[in-house]
């Protein structure tokens, strides 16, 4: 789900997510035999919704039960392909359109109770 920031937002209904970017760094200690390697992916929230602009009301779109199909459907697609996750969420808090985001993921996470991802909060906007 390629896009401009305000053109593409959110999941589509295979669990995609809009402007999602996968960074590799591999570490090659040759002295040591030793390999370490860390993938960073980032994208869109994965809910369905909407802005059409930066200062304007996000809009939830779809039912919870299709949010929640397609929520979990991207999730597994990404612990299917890495050992352990970690969902940094980075929305602010104090922002009401990002707050509500916030709280569904949150919502949704806990409901699904994932073996290897957790949900960590870090509002940098403090």
């Amino acid at each position: 789900m390629a896009g401009t920031r305000f053109n593409a937002r959110g999941l589509d209904d295979q669990g995609n997510v809009a402007n999602f970017v996968e960074t590799e760094i591999i570490l090659n200690y040759d002295n040591c035999k030793l390999n370490f390697a860390h993938v960073q992916i980032r994208g869109s929230v994965p809910l369905f919704w909407a802005q059409k602009a930066k200062k304007q009301k996000v809009t939830l779109k779809q039912n919870q039960r299709l949010t929640e199909i397609a929520f979990n459907t991207h999730m597994h697609s990404i612990i299917d392909q890495y050992t352990r996750i970690v969902f940094l969420n980075l929305l602010a808090h104090d922002k009401p359109h990002e707050k509500m985001l916030s709280d569904r993921i949150t919502v949704l996470f806990q409901n699904a109770k994932f073996d290897k991802a957790k949900l960590k909060n870090y509002d940098f906007h403090f």
